[in-house]
Formats: C-alpha cells, structure tokens, sequence
C-alpha cells in the first residue's frame, strides 16, 4: 500500500502550478504524476489540491480527464491492496474444517458442500468408514485422511464441472472436454462402486465368521487379502485421480489462454464496429454531399444564366442611355455654342454702350450743360440704356441660361452614374443570412443588445467567470451560421500553402502526434465537418485571407459577441435548461455513443449519435438562428486570457492588454462532459496549439 506523504502532495501542488503557467507540458505533467504515486503520494490528497485549483483557475478538459483517471485508479488499487491484506485465505483449513465435523466411526454426521453436483460423496465416505471400522487390519487414520483427499479431489472435480457448464455456451471444445471428463468421472464412481459392493460382501462374510470358529481363521486371512487389495485399488485410483488433476490444470491453462484470446477479440471487434459504423456514415454522408452539389451546381448554372441575361439586358439599357446621353451632350453643346455667340454679341453691344456712355459724360464735364443734340439718324435704335429693361432682361436671361447649362453639364457629366433600377443599398436587417462568395461562409446578421456576461456569486460559477457584468453590443454585426468547415478551409490552404502539420489528437488519451492535420485528425472527417487542429494563429491567418478576397472585414469575435450570440441576446447558459437528457438535441458533446467507444467517461445520459464531430448543421440551431455554438468544437476567440473578468470592456469589444500568450476559447466539444458545456464556460489555449477539439467561427463587420 502507498503511504500518504505531505511532501510529494506539495510537489504535485506545485507541477500542477507550472502546468498552470506554461512551464511544464501536458506530457510532463502526466509522468509527474506518475512519478510521485510511484513514491508513495496520497492519490486521494492529489485529488482534492487539484479540485482547490480548478476552483480558482480552469484546467484543460482533456487534461482534468486524464489526472482524475488515474488519481481514481490508484485510489482503486490503494483499495483492493487493503482489503487483500485485511482478508487473508487459506483453502486447505476451510477443508479441514468441513471434514473434522463427522464422526470416525462414519455415523453420517459429516459435512457435506451444500453446492455439489454429485449425490454419493457423502455415501462413499460413510461406507468407507464403516469398512474401515469392521476391517481388523487397516489403519483407521490412513483410512480417513485418504477419504478426506478423495471427497477434496471429488470436490473440485465438481467445481471444474460447474465451470465446464458454464464455458461451454463459448466454447464448444471446453464443453466437449467437461462432457469427457464426466463420463470419466462416471466409470470412477462405477469403480467405487463396485468396490463398495465387494466391501458389503466382505462385511457380510466376516458377520458369518462368527458363527462358526473353523472359518473365522480362513475368512480373516480371506478379509486380510481383500482389505490389501483394496489398499493397491485405492492407490491405483489415487494415481489416476492425481493424473486426471494435472490434465485438469491443464485444461485450465488451455481455457485460460482461450479467455484471453476471446477478449482480445472482443476488444478488436469493439475497436472495428464504431469504424465501420463511421465509414458507413461518412459513405452516407459523401452520397448526400454528392447530391447536394449536384442540387448546388445546377442551382448555380440556372443563377449565371439568370445573371447573364440580366447583364446583358443591363448592358443594352446602359447602352441606349449612353447613346441618348451622347445626344444630349452634343445638343448641349449646341447650345452652348449658340448662347455663347449670343453671349459675345450682347457683351459687344454693351461694349459699345460703355463707350458711348462715357464719351458724352466727357462732353457734359466739358460743357457743364445737357446735350440738345439729336444722335444722327442712322444710329437711332442701337444704343443700350444699361438701364432700360429689355438690357436688363436679356442679361438676366442669358445668366440663367448659362447656370442651367452647367448645373446639367455637372449631374449628367461630372456626378457618378447610378444604377438604372434606382434602387438604394441599405443594410440587411437582423436574422438575414448574407455570404460574400460561394465559398465563403454564410453570416447570421445579429440585432443589437444588452445582457449580463459571466456568472454571479448565487449561481456559485467559478472565480474566472466572475464578476457577472453588464455588456452592450451596440453595433451590428453579422457571425457565422456555422463554425468553418472542411471544405471553406481547404480554399484558404490552396490559395496560400500554409504548413499545418502536428497536432493534439485522443485515442484514450491526448497526445502530440506529428502526423496529424487538419486533413487527418485522428478521425474520419466529410467537407462538410468543422476543420479542427488550427490554432488562435491559424484562425487569424485565415480571417486576413478571408478579408483581401472578398473586401469586407472579417474577424475572430470577442468572448463578449461570442457570449452574446450563445445566448441568444441574453437567455439562459443552456438553451436545454435543466434537463442533461435533452442535451443531445441541441449539440455533440460526450454521450453514451462516446462512453460505449471510450468506457468510463464522464457523459451526458443520451445518445447524440457521434463519437467525434459531426457535420455542421446536424442539431437544433439556437434563437439567433446559430448552429453548433455548444458542443463540436470549442471556437477561438480574440480575446487575450485573463483570469477573471475585474476590468473587462463592457461594449463588446476584445480584451487584447497584458500577456497574450494564451486566448479565450468557448463554446464546449465533442469531448466535453457536462460541466464543460455551457454559454459563460470559458477555457484558454496558447496562440500556437492546435488540437482535434478545436474550430473556427468568424465575425464580420456589417459596414465595412
């Protein structure tokens, strides 16, 4: 048994604490553990400092997983090492005990196994007792220590029968084996029993002894003879009983090795079934996807139709307007022209009148009295009055002509062109779905909100989801319909080649494997899957790519939009309520398919159907019209990891101050047990890890 030492606990407290804090890995934290239950450590201890921490700051799912399984299973053997100890066996006193009960003289008081099979131990031992007790030459003590090793051996041929009984439903060769050995076992009791005859006989001719003194002497040495005899028969079935033991162990051994052929076999068969059952589904899936694209590719030849011809009508429109807008600019430019001659013309004339004008003040100043002189007759009728109305009315009329002329020559020439429909772009309202290219993901236009983010002191949340605060998410935004999936994230892999191999995949337990992508994530996978194994790097790369091809801003969402949209604008944390059954149609998460693949999982009490990650779109969406925000993959978020909320933004923005190695995640996966899967659960991973538990979902600015 392991001793409890206050020593190693506080080494464990303080691995758990690097773990914590980015010093130790996932695989040295395990081989610590190990390490110091190795030593000697209290598992129970252990187990209760890591509850007091995870009180304080979460500890990764699949890493809270695997320290508690094995804290609990060397509790386990801690356990069965006492109760070994406390409870000591020892089958040959229980077999003394049963046989010293009866008499020596056979007087039928002996105790008898209440579970045997085999009606004539209790026979052959009295009979044995009462020849022995009337034979005048055996030795009572051999006698009855040798009946004792035949009711034992006669005993645990009965047990092996009983377990040849039960083995022969799998194992039809045991079967026939216990069927032989019965029948052996049968010619042996015959034996004895013919033994037994002849002993009766024997008793019967030494009670006639006494009747007459001449044949006492004979039939004594006759009674000498057989009880010698009997002795070399008892010895001969001893060696037999002896040789059929060892073919018994044997036996034993054979089925022994059978049993761990068989579970081996099952274990193979449990591994191969869930497989085939995958294949079968993703077979399933790959024909619907098959269709579906053929639905989509013939939708989508229809709409370039639809859009060729209405761009041709377009370009024929815009044609025949630039045709008459042509027209209109040279007859405005006509126009021009001519008021510009006219223009010219009145400008002469008033050209001529200033110089008139100022010709007869000269004359006046000079003779300092009016002119009585008439203007010569040919010139009578040409001169302009500045004041006269006609003067004032043509110049009046040419400025008006002429802003006319450019205030046309501006909106027709100068402004830009609308579109012909005359039709306004305005922003799409909350709950429409909008996607800027087919393989773009579709986004869910969300309506603006207030609600109250984290969790409060009377719902007893942990310290990292408090204090609960009010957030106002006062601008609108649309996010994604559905996390990112396989086939959305292959486009961004062939436009730029990013390298994204290594990867944290679970097959009992989390490992770092090489091999792994987002291609290959320990598990079979159809393009209509989430992408897992991409880190918080990853999912920015992606979300820049994403932005220069198609114009528009799209981002990882803060932990607070991301809140938001989980819970509907502010509904409870589990759109399922209380009901853990019903969890199961709202999100993937760890179930009773999970628990039959990996037994002693921690699991919701349904079945969702899927071990690992199921298609997008798979369960109910929630209020907002959102798939998959529980369960399936947690999803990035762009918020910098803090360990509460003292100091959070409160109008949705991200909290991108202090050390930003590790970033917020959200949201719960295929993986998560049910105290992992609610809308104010946080967790956090470095910028740089990837695993199989982990996705993306996007947000974009809706006027960008």
């Amino acid at each position: 048994m392991r001793s409890s030492s206050s020593s190693p606990v506080l080494t464990f407290e303080k691995v758990l604490r690097a773990y914590g804090t980015g010093g130790f890995t996932y695989t040295d934290l395990v081989a610590q553990l190990e390490r110091l239950l190795a030593v000697g450590a209290s598992p129970a201890a252990m187990l209760e400092i890591l509850r007091r921490r995870e009180r304080i700051e979460p500890f990764p799912e699949y890493a809270h997983v695997e320290v508690v399984r094995l804290l609990n299973a060397a509790i386990a053997r801690d356990a069965a090492e006492a109760a070994a100890s406390a409870e000591p066996r020892d089958p040959d006193n229980t077999d003394q005990s049963s046989d010293s009960a009866g008499s020596p003289a056979g007087s039928g008081a002996g105790t008898e196994d209440p579970s045997s099979s085999i009606p004539t131990l209790t026979l052959i031992r009295n009979q044995g007792s009462s020849m022995v007790a009337a034979s005048p030459s055996a030795s009572p003590e051999a006698i009855r220590s040798l009946e004792q090793q035949v009711a034992r051996q006669l005993a645990e041929h009965e047990m092996l029968t009983r377990s040849y009984e039960r083995l022969k439903e799998t194992e039809s060769a045991a079967a026939a084996r216990v069927a032989a050995l019965t029948a052996e076992f049968a010619a042996a009791r015959g034996m004895l029993e013919l033994e037994q005859g002849k002993r009766r006989d024997l008793e019967r001719a030494l009670v006639e002894s006494t009747a007459s003194s001449d044949s006492t002497r004979w039939r004594g040495e006759e009674a000498a003879r057989e009880s010698k005899r009997y002795q070399i028969e008892m010895g001969a079935l001893r060696d037999t009983l002896a040789a059929r033991d060892a073919a018994n162990v044997r036996l034993m051994n054979s089925l022994a090795e059978r049993d761990g052929q068989l579970a081996a076999l099952q274990k193979e068969h449990a591994r191969i079934v869930p497989q085939l059952e995958a294949r079968a589904k993703g077979s399933e899936q790959l024909q619907a996807d098959a269709q579906a694209a053929q639905a989509r590719s013939s939708a989508q030849f229809e709409a370039l139709q639809q859009e060729h011809a209405r761009m041709l009508s377009m370009l024929e429109a815009r044609t025949k307007a630039g045709t008459q807008l042509a027209a209109e600019l040279n007859a405005a430019r006509s126009d021009v022209a001519a008021m510009k001659t006219k223009l010219n013309s009145n400008l002469e004339l008033l050209r001529s009148w200033e110089w008139r004008r100022g010709f007869d003040q000269n004359a006046n100043a000079e003779t300092r009295r009016p002119s009585t002189a008439e203007p010569p007759a040919g010139k009578r009728g040409h001169r302009w009055n500045p004041r006269s109305p006609v003067f004032l009315a043509t110049v009046s009329f040419a400025v008006v002509v002429l802003a006319i002329v450019a205030w046309f020559l501006a909106q027709r020439i100068l402004s830009p062109r609308q579109p012909l429909t005359g039709a306004s772009v305005v922003a799409p309202a909350p709950g429409a779905v909008i996607r800027d290219c087919p393989s773009c993901p579709s986004m869910v236009v969300l309506p603006t909100g207030r609600f109250q983010q984290g969790s409060s002191r009377a719902e007893g949340g942990p310290s990292f989801e408090m204090p609960a605060h009010w957030v106002n998410i006062g601008r609108p935004l649309g996010m994604s319909l559905n996390v990112v999936t396989v086939e959305e994230f292959q486009q961004f892999i062939a436009a730029t080649g990013r390298d994204m191999q290594g990867c944290d995949t679970y097959d009992g337990e989390w490992k770092s494997r090489p091999d792994s992508s987002w291609k290959s994530p320990g598990f079979p996978q159809t393009g209509t899957h989430p992408v897992t194994c991409v880190s918080w790097d990853d999912a920015q790369a992606y979300a820049r790519w994403l932005s220069g091809k198609t114009g528009h801003q799209y981002r990882l969402p803060s932990a607070s939009e991301w809140e938001y949209a989980a819970r509907s604008g502010g509904e409870a944390v589990l759109p399922w309520g209380a009901n853990a059954a019903a969890a199961c149609a709202n999100a993937n998460v760890a179930d009773a398919s999970a628990a039959q693949r990996y037994p002693g999982w921690t699991v919701f009490a349904c079945n969702d159907g899927y071990v690992y990650t199921a298609p997008v779109g798979s369960f109910k969406a929630n209020s907002f019209g959102l798939n998959d925000m529980l369960g399936n993959v947690f999803q990035w978020t762009e918020d910098c990891w803090q360990a509460d909320y003292v100091g959070a933004p409160v109008d949705g923005s991200a909290l991108n101050t202090g050390e930003c190695s590790e970033h917020e995640l959200r949201g719960g996966s295929w993986f998560s047990t049910p105290a992992y899967v609610r809308a104010n659960y946080r967790n956090h991973f470095a910028a740089g890890y990837r695993t199989s538990s982990v996705g993306i979902r996007l947000v974009k600015e809706i006027g960008s």
